[in-house]
């Protein structure tokens, strides 16, 4: 199922599910960086499915429908699906922006001893 079928408090439940497992994948550095830089998708989906293997399977499940405890995938299908979540411009982007956010609020502010050291 594509997320975009998902309709009203559905799609909320979905969404609600989704953010753990979504935002450990976006805010993954590596992942941004191959993003922002337009690399290709495929290249995208190796670098989630190398450093993120069991939030790519939760995020799959979900989007399927089904615990991740019964969720059977093959490797063409989760190319299939993970490509089908990686197309969705709109959630990727809002996700690695959610990243991004996060990771930067974690590290302190990077702006101040920058403006510090220009005087």
């Amino acid at each position: 199922m594509k997320l975009s079928e998902f309709k009203n408090e559905c799609a909320v439940d979905v969404l609600a599910d989704l953010l753990e497992p979504a935002s450990a994948i976006c805010s993954d550095a590596e992942l941004v960086k191959a993003v922002r830089e337009k690399q290709p998708i495929l290249k995208i989906a190796q670098i989630a499915l190398k450093k993120h293997q069991k939030d790519v399977v939760e995020v799959l499940a979900i989007i399927n429908g089904v615990s991740v405890d019964k969720f059977e995938c093959t490797p063409v299908s989760i190319l299939n699906d993970l490509l089908g979540v990686l197309n969705d411009t709109e959630l990727v982007e809002f996700f690695i922006l959610q990243g991004r956010t996060r990771a930067e609020s974690n590290s302190g502010s990077a702006m101040e001893s920058t403006k510090e050291q220009e005087r």
